[in-house]
């Protein structure tokens, strides 16, 4: 950023401590807002170049933002089916053993488990 150049030492020192959560909060502050308060609680002065940068930086922190976001929102529905396929698969263990009378090991191979698994069911049923 050239035009943080042209900033005095003052600013660029209480720049440090205050602009990025003024930047960070503000992805919803229009640019001409964001221009208003950089220059009069900052003392930053506000060239046309630093608004085109300012506004690219915060279209690029939105936009990393939002990916942030859908990456876990995936991560998240992921995490639901995975967690639902086990409960689904621990209801059925349990309604084989008390409708058929079956012990969990001949439920667990009836339902095709894995023997590595069947541990942790009967963990999970204790």
């Amino acid at each position: 950023m050239q035009s943080m150049r042209n900033c005095s030492n003052k600013a660029i020192s209480k720049a440090e401590h205050n602009v990025l959560p003024f930047l960070h909060l503000s992805k919803n502050t229009r640019l001409d807002t964001k221009k208003q308060v950089l220059e009069s609680e900052y003392d930053i002065k506000m060239s046309a170049e630093m608004q085109t940068e300012v506004y690219e930086m915060c279209d690029y922190s939105l936009g990393v933002y939002d990916r942030g976001v859908e990456k876990g929102i995936e991560k998240g529905l992921v995490q639901g089916i995975a967690q639902g396929s086990e409960n689904t698969l621990l209801e059925n263990i349990k309604s084989i053993m008390k409708n058929l009378g079956m012990s969990l090991d001949k439920a667990l191979e009836a339902l095709n488990v894995p023997k590595d698994d069947y541990a942790k069911y009967e963990e999970l049923l204790k």
